[in-house]
C-alpha cells in the first residue's frame, strides 16, 4: 500500500499550493476556454449566458464538494492512489491520441459522436434556436 507522505498543514500551505494550482495547473486549461467564452460574451451577450454558467459550474462544484466534503475525499483518494499506476499511462496514451489527432487535422472524429449531437440539438430547442 502507497502511503501518502504526512506535512503540516497552515494558512500558508494553502495559500501556496492554491497559487500553485493556479499558475501550474488551472492556467493553462482555464485560459483559452475562458477567453472564448468572454470573447462570445462580449459578441453575442444572450448566447455567452449558457456558456458562462456551466464553465462556471463546471469548475467550481467539484472544488466545492470536495471541500465541503475533505475527510471522505481523503479517505477515497487514499484508496485510488494504489491505481494510479494505470491511470497515468491511459491518460498519457489517451493526450498522445488527442495530439494525433489534432497534428493532423481530424480532431472532428472524436468530436462527431451522436451523444454530443443530441446534446447539441436539446440545447438549441431549449434555448429557442
Amino acid at each position: 500500500m502507497t502511503k501518502l507522505p504526512r506535512f503540516k498543514t497552515s494558512y500558508i500551505t494553502s495559500f501556496v499550493f492554491g497559487a500553485e494550482l493556479r499558475l501550474a495547473g488551472l492556467r493553462p486549461c482555464v485560459g483559452p476556454i475562458l477567453g472564448s467564452i468572454f470573447t462570445l460574451a462580449a459578441t453575442s451577450k444572450g448566447e455567452a449566458y449558457n456558456s458562462l454558467l456551466s464553465y462556471f459550474l463546471g469548475l467550481g462544484v467539484p472544488f466545492i464538494i470536495t471541500g465541503a466534503f475533505f475527510r471522505r475525499a481523503t479517505e477515497i483518494i487514499r484508496r485510488i492512489v494504489k491505481h494510479l499506476k494505470y491511470f497515468n499511462p491511459v491518460m498519457g496514451a489517451m493526450l498522445l491520441v488527442v495530439g494525433i489527432l489534432i497534428f493532423n487535422n481530424h480532431l472532428n472524429l472524436l468530436v462527431n459522436f451522436p451523444l454530443a449531437n443530441q446534446i447539441s440539438s436539446l440545447e438549441g430547442s431549449l434555448c429557442g434556436n
